[in-house]
This record gives structure tokens, C-alpha cells and sequence, in this order.
């Protein structure tokens, strides 16, 4: 502890040493940020999975409570019940991410309970449930909350995924070799990744890329042990040290997660590509900067991942900005890890690879509901006097949001009467939607499009598909959109999706779409 404290005050230190220049040629307000990035907050004990224990083994570290009859342990006596009391604090409980991919149909979500030491807590989920009763009168609640109004789901399935039954993994570790490194620290990330590798089960494929502006694959996906043990380097910055192009080196972990049979561009190894579509693929992404070189963009990279349905695991590390970490864990159901000294750099990848692997699974079919959602699941312990413990996880199915690409359009079906251009009330509804997809995303701008068949003439159908891209912003304006942030334009009948041959076809060209012009 007291060195670690004497490396804080080292980096105060240094700190305060260009503290002048700060005040004489920038803003001393940023030095104090970055200080307070770099050290952990009041109280910081992280906690990191290193084993796995039965429930009936954690209860059973109260001696009373081995004594005790099935019978019994349903009326504890009150000294019994004031020492599991004291456990259930040690108790932990997560919503680690929520997978929506496959929405409404399915929504999955990861979660979590371990304790004060590290050990997950297993058997309290089929196929293996060791509780009392039904499994759900311990895990007793799902909410699923949209735009203000909350679904409690009532049909919910949950299961233990074991780690000797799970599938098997990829796994990318992206790992930021940026002059801000430096040797001594770099090396110590390699060192503690290296060390996991032992813990690697033979059917899981491992992969490593090192970046700075230039980026190297460094070890081809492989289940090989010798092979990746012996192509990964401890070697500090050797050929790197330069700027941080962290968007493009993510990219590449995802082309390489996603490449498909008879590609050479990477040299995969055809055991990788035949077990490729049943592989669940994953990033694990460290970093101790902001990006500053790539020419992949954030949202790129987020919309890549999530279609492809690889999950990205941030560590964020020294001056790291947390927050575009944070959106592509939430966007791809991973999850970022803020951490702040090198000695958790072993801790951390072994908490993800333990994360991976065993996990209860909550899968719910969702409430229909464009906009972000919020995830609540709440679980009792009867045993501990129904200690109870709760926690959240969001996913977006917003219309777009602030990762959607750049001139992509959406279309929404929104009615008029023949020939006239008031918005009808029952599309009052739909365009709520964009509303809400407006109000999450502050920073997005739109141009309202209109659209319309070929009945009339050229000169009608052009001002009629302005007027109905004008009513529309209207109706947007009186759901509280900021004018500003919206622009209309009419097509009138010049540019038809299909042929205006059939009463179906042309229904399908009188069309309002909404084009992110600005984020």
C-alpha cells in the first residue's frame, strides 16, 4: 500500500512540476482533471473474480448454520440470522450487459454475484440450482423500462452458464502501445497478459494486436497455446512509442474476428475458420489515452462491432477519456473497467476471461418500445433474511441514436389525406418516435424529406411533398425539437424506391424519410 501511495505522490509531483506552464500558456482547470483521472477515488477497492464457490458453501461459513436441519433453515435463529446478515454486505450483484440484438424477440442480459473476495457465487440458477423452492423466488424481478413506462416480465427464463459447459470464445486483445506507455509499464501489460495465458482453455482462440499510429498483428487468432505463447512478445515498446490510433487497431480486431473462409489477409489458421460462426468473439481493449491518429470513427466502430456481434471489454487506464469507452461497451454488451494502478493489469484480464466463460443468463422477450431501455433485475436470498440486491443495464433501440452513420435515412410511415398535407392523427405516434430519437441524441440534426407518387402533375406533387415535410417538422416542434436542429426538403415525385405501376407501389413512394445530416 505505502508504495503504491509514494507512486501517486510521484505523479502529483511531476504534475505540479509543470503546474506554471499550465498557468502561463493553458488551462490550469485541465491539469486538475487529468490529476484526478489518474488517481483512484476515495476508498477505491476494486474486486476481481478469481474463483468460484457453491451458495451452499458460502452459507455454510457460519458454523451455527451446519448444524442446522432443511427444516430449521427456513426459521433461523436470531444469532444465525445476524451473522448471515453481516455476509449478505460482502454480497455483490451486476447487470454486466445487456444483448439486444436479436430484439424483441430476445433480450440477454449477463449477471453477476460474487463476493468481498473475489469467489462468483454459483447454484442459484438451473441446471444446477441449489437453493429452496423455485429459482425464482430468488431472482424475483425484471423490470424493463421505456420512455417513462415500466414492464414488469413476467415470462423470464434464467440459467447458469457454467464455465466447464460454456462455449467456446475469440478473443482479441487490443492493447495500446502509445509513447505515453512507456517501456516499463508496457512491459508489464504484456507480462500480466502473458501470465493468463496458462488460464486459456484449449478450445478458445486467442489473437493480440499492439498499436501506436502503426498497428501489428502480433498473434493470429489460434486455440494453439504454443503457437500464441511463442509469437507474443515481452519486448516494452520495441517498434512502437508513437501517437494512439486506437479506433483503426479495434477495427482490425474486428476484421480479423469476422474473416471469412479463403481469406489470406491476415493469416488465420483454417482451424480458427471452421469454428469461426460458432464462436462467441470478443474485445478486450486496454488503453491509457484518447485517440488521436486513427481514421475509423467512434460510431464506425460501435456499429461494426454490434453487427457482428462482438463485444468489446475497455480498460481504461491513466488519462483515458472513459467516456467513448463507456458508449462501446454499452452499444456492443460488454463492459468497461476503469483501472489505476499496473498491478491490476493481471487481475483485470483474468476477471474478463472468468466473465466470459461463467455467468447467469437472463433471456426475456421485450417490450416493444423505440428508445433507450433500462434493465432492472432484482434478486432475494431467503437463507440470508432475504437480503435482497439490485442492479441495472440499458440497452438502446432507439430509431437512431448518436452512433447511427452519418446520411443514413430512416423511413417512417406517416399519413395524410389524398392530395392534402396535414399530418392525420394516427401518425402522431410514429413520429413520437423521432421525437424521443431527437431527445436522447442532442446533438444530431435532420433534413425532413418528402416524397410522393406520380398522380398529378410534376409542379403539384413538388409542392405538395414540401408542404407534408413542413407539417411534419410542426408536429416535431410541438413535441418539443428544437427548430434549429431541423431542416425539410421536397421531392415532389422525382425519386420513387420502386415503379409507380401498381396502388401498392406507389403507396410505398408517397414516403417521409429523416436524414442525419449533422451529429
Amino acid at each position: 500500500m505505502k508504495k503504491q501511495q509514494n507512486s501517486f505522490r510521484k505523479v502529483v509531483i511531476q504534475l505540479l512540476m509543470v503546474l506554471p506552464v499550465f498557468f502561463l500558456f493553458g488551462c490550469p482547470h485541465t491539469l486538475v482533471d487529468q490529476m484526478e483521472k489518474m488517481l483512484p477515488p476515495k476508498g477505491y477497492k476494486p474486486v476481481y473474480l478469481k474463483s468460484a464457490q457453491q451458495y451452499t458453501s458460502l452459507l455454510e461459513r457460519i458454523e451455527a448454520y451446519k448444524k442446522l436441519t432443511p427444516a430449521e433453515r427456513l426459521n433461523l435463529p436470531e444469532s444465525v440470522k445476524k451473522e448471515l446478515e453481516l455476509l449478505s454486505q460482502q454480497i455483490r450483484f451486476e447487470v454486466l450487459s445487456v444483448d439486444a440484438h436479436n430484439y424483441p424477440k430476445e433480450v440477454t442480459a449477463k449477471l453477476f454475484l460474487y463476493d468481498a473476495d473475489g469467489k462468483y457465487i454459483s447454484g442459484l440458477a438451473p441446471p444446477k440450482f441449489t437453493g429452496i423452492g423455485d429459482y425464482k423466488n430468488y431472482w424475483f424481478s425484471v423490470i424493463d423500462s421505456c420512455n417513462g413506462v415500466s414492464t414488469k416480465v413476467e415470462n423470464y427464463k434464467i440459467e447458469e452458464i457454467r464455465e466447464d459447459a460454456a462455449n467456446s470464445h475469440a478473443i482479441m486483445f487490443v492493447l495500446d502501445h502509445s509513447g505515453s506507455m512507456g517501456t516499463k509499464r508496457a512491459t508489464k501489460l504484456q507480462e500480466a497478459l502473458q501470465a493468463n495465458f496458462k488460464y486459456i482453455k484449449k478450445s478458445d482462440y486467442i489473437g493480440v494486436i499492439k498499436f501506436d499510429t502503426n498497428i501489428e498483428l502480433e498473434v493470429p487468432l489460434s486455440n494453439d497455446r504454443t503457437f500464441y505463447s511463442s509469437k507474443f512478445q515481452v519486448n516494452g515498446l520495441d517498434n512502437h512509442g508513437g501517437g494512439t490510433a486506437l479506433f483503426d487497431a479495434v477495427h482490425m480486431a474486428i476484421n480479423h474476428l469476422d474473416q471469412k473462409k479463403g481469406s489470406t489477409v491476415f493469416g488465420i489458421n483454417t482451424s480458427y475458420l471452421n469454428a469461426k460462426d460458432t464462436l462467441q468473439k470478443s474485445i478486450v481493449l486496454f488503453s491509457d489515452g484518447d485517440d488521436n491518429s486513427s481514421k475509423v470513427k467512434l460510431d464506425s466502430i460501435i456499429n461494426y462491432a454490434s453487427s457482428k456481434g462482438i463485444a468489446i471489454y475497455p480498460i481504461a487506464y491513466g488519462l483515458t477519456d472513459e467516456s467513448f469507452l463507456q458508449s462501446m461497451a454499452d452499444y456492443t454488451a460488454g463492459r468497461l473497467y476503469r483501472i489505476y494502478t499496473t498491478r491490476e493489469f493481471p487481475f483485470v484480464f483474468g476477471d474478463i476471461y472468468r466473465r466470459l466463460r461463467g455467468y447467469y443468463k437472463l433471456t426475456y422477450k421485450a417490450p416493444e418500445c423505440e428508445g433507450i431501455h433500462t434493465l432492472n433485475v432484482s434478486l432475494k436470498l431467503p437463507e440470508m433474511n432475504n437480503a435482497t440486491f439490485t442492479d441495472n443495464g440499458m440497452y438502446d433501440k432507439s430509431v437512431f441514436n448518436k452512433f447511427t452513420p452519418l446520411n443514413s435515412i430512416t423511413f417512417v410511415d406517416i399519413l395524410f389525406e389524398t392530395g392534402k398535407f396535414d399530418v392525420l392523427q394516427e401518425s402522431f405516434g410514429e413520429i413520437q418516435k423521432i421525437a424521443t430519437s431527437l431527445q436522447n441524441s442532442k446533438s444530431i440534426k435532420i433534413e425532413i424529406r418528402g416524397h410522393t407518387d406520380d398522380v398529378g402533375s410534376e409542379d403539384d406533387n413538388q409542392n405538395l411533398s414540401e408542404q407534408r415535410a413542413k407539417s411534419v417538422k410542426k408536429v416535431l416542434i410541438s413535441m418539443g425539437i428544437d427548430p434549429n436542429r431541423m431542416t425539410t426538403k421536397g421531392f415532389g415525385e422525382s425519386k420513387p424506391i420502386v415503379p409507380n405501376t401498381t396502388p401498392e407501389n406507389r403507396a410505398k413512394n408517397r414516403r417521409t424519410e429523416f436524414v442525419i445530416i449533422e451529429k
